[in-house]
């Protein structure tokens, strides 16, 4: 899936644009890093382009369709956001995961969790059974996030888009994250939303840096 911004403006209020007239394609092959100041719409641009927000002007292209003729529904199901706070609700990690597909197999499960989250889980007592409590408060905030990512991989969307998907988490689980986002950035588009420009340390990636004055690299424009 190739998302296509084409002179996007979007602002909380007419006078205070947060976007304004920004262009760019974004596609596979490797991930697209979105970088900048607190502030300079990171966010913003990310709930764009996952269909939360619809732009005030220009439009936003999947695959040559426009994301404002489509309802919320049919977006969510072909890309995924994962905001920088995972949004867990009261019940098992495995009722949990089961949101993004509700007649996963229990090998489909197994293999969403090994990219972010198997070995914390199988050390857990109830293993994929425990409960997370209300909003996931059982678990620590770098585990809610690595669930939820598992939950997006089940799901397996064409795009994902991810809002500082290692903040919350130590250097080993962090370092396993980013190894599973390269492998996903192969055959889907990845944004990530990162204060760390080397996030992906040596590897291509294209960038795309908000603060004034807006550059882009490595990216397709």
């Amino acid at each position: 899936m190739t998302l296509r911004f084409h002179r996007v403006s979007f602002g909380y209020s007419p006078d205070r644009p947060v976007i304004q007239d920004f262009s760019t394609d974004i596609g596979p092959g490797r991930p697209t890093l979105i970088i900048g100041n607190s502030g300079c719409g990171k966010s913003t641009l990310a709930k764009l382009a996952s269909g939360l927000y619809m732009p005030d002007n220009g439009h936003i292209v999947a695959n040559d369709s426009d994301l404002a003729e489509h309802e919320a529904r049919s977006v969510r199901q072909t890309i995924a956001y994962l905001p920088q706070e995972a949004d867990l609700f009261s019940g098992s990690i495995r009722d949990n995961l089961l949101m993004a597909k509700p007649d996963a197999t229990d090998m489909e499960i197994a293999r969403a969790l090994a990219g972010s989250a198997s070995t914390f889980v199988a050390d857990l007592p109830n293993g994929i059974h425990t409960e997370v409590g209300e909003a996931g408060g059982h678990l620590s905030g770098g585990q809610r996030q690595r669930i939820a990512l598992a939950r997006a991989l089940l799901q397996d969307p064409k795009a994902l888009i991810l809002d500082e998907p290692t903040s919350s988490l130590d250097p080993g689980s962090a370092h396993l994250i980013i190894k599973t986002l390269k492998m996903l950035a192969k055959d889907k588009t990845l944004v990530v939303i990162s204060h760390d420009p080397k996030l992906f340390d040596k590897d291509p990636v294209g960038v795309i840096d908000l603060n004034p004055p807006r550059t882009q690299s490595g990216g397709r424009k």
